[in-house]
């Protein structure tokens, strides 16, 4: 992932001279194994406003102005450069179009693509979506030129969410007796 933003966001024009053109991270992977988490450290590591978007509650709060809202949306992320625009829970909008039960559903997965497409090439701008259902997506969301890297976010062994609980308590105050591998350990 390292890689891909910095060929994405650091050495974009390098990228370019040699026509590479590439934007869009689709982080997959079960419920719950830290995809919003990974994304929120990319933003961090990468110095990134991080935009993050509950899609699964924006479908009802965009009902009959999705387009408007959706181009808001990333209208203002451009706006936020540099900046990661994250989609969590990618599929409440992003379902296949042969399944979508409403003309609005069908009007928001339009409504995304049409963004996406319209906002891939903004510098210093990198779109990335989480799911656990991908293979709910809809094809024409997750091709090339869309979402140009797929990575599947694992559950995070022992090893690493010892790890993980390293960094968070790092800087948050907290008992120094506390047993690190033992909390691990019972977040299985």
């Amino acid at each position: 992932v390292r890689r891909i933003v910095r060929v994405v966001h650091l050495e974009r024009d390098e990228a370019r001279r040699y026509g590479i053109v590439r934007n869009g991270i689709l982080l997959y992977g079960p419920p719950g194994c830290g995809k919003t988490f990974f994304a929120e450290a990319i933003a961090g590591e990468f110095g990134l406003r991080f935009q993050r978007v509950n899609l699964a509650s924006a479908v009802t709060a965009y009902l009959g102005g999705a387009p408007e809202k959706i181009e808001g949306l990333f209208r203002e992320a451009a706006q936020k450069t540099p900046c990661l625009l994250f989609f969590d829970e990618f599929d409440a909008v992003a379902m296949r179009r042969d399944r979508v039960p409403t003309p609005h559903e069908a009007q928001m997965v339009n409504a995304m693509l049409q963004q996406i497409d319209a906002h891939r090439d903004v510098p210093g701008l990198i779109i990335a979506a989480a799911t656990n259902r991908l293979p709910e997506l809809d094809p024409a969301v997750i091709r090339e030129g869309r979402f140009d890297y797929k990575v599947k976010i694992y559950r995070p062994d022992f090893d690493a969410r010892r790890d993980i609980l390293h960094v968070i308590l790092q800087e948050q105050p907290h008992d120094e007796g506390l047993d690190i591998d033992a909390l691990a350990h019972e977040m299985e």
